[in-house]
């Protein structure tokens, strides 16, 4: 079965050496999911995130047929999805963009100035 969506989450600073776990989960049309890829990076730039991607290409001959890339917080593997997978819509994690969303409330409400009553 080829994948139709792929979701592309990355670990920060788990080991003492810094490095980063790129984890590449597959989804196809029936809805079941595997993990197809780790890869084990230094950071997540866009030079090593477009390396593992190439990765997933020459490993996986049906990735023409991803039609969505979920990516966590991170928006610069927004970009590099749209360059390695033109055919594939890159969607944000819906649990990191509600805790984005919680997180931006809470610092407006910081930000907002209480009135004072005589």
């Amino acid at each position: 079965m080829p994948p139709e969506a792929i979701q592309m989450s990355c670990t920060h600073k788990t080991s003492r050496y810094n490095y980063q776990l790129l984890t590449i989960v597959v989804m196809d049309q029936f809805g079941r999911c595997q993990p197809v890829q780790y890869s084990l990076i230094e950071s997540n730039s866009d030079w090593h995130m477009a390396k593992c991607m190439d990765h997933f290409k020459r490993a996986n001959k049906h990735w023409r047929f991803v039609r969505k890339v979920i990516v966590d917080k991170d928006l610069q593997v927004v970009d590099i999805t749209r360059k390695k997978l033109p055919e594939a819509r890159a969607l944000l994690c819906h649990f990191q963009l509600i805790k984005w969303l919680h997180n931006t409330i809470r610092d407006r409400k910081k930000m907002v100035p209480t009135k004072k009553t005589p």
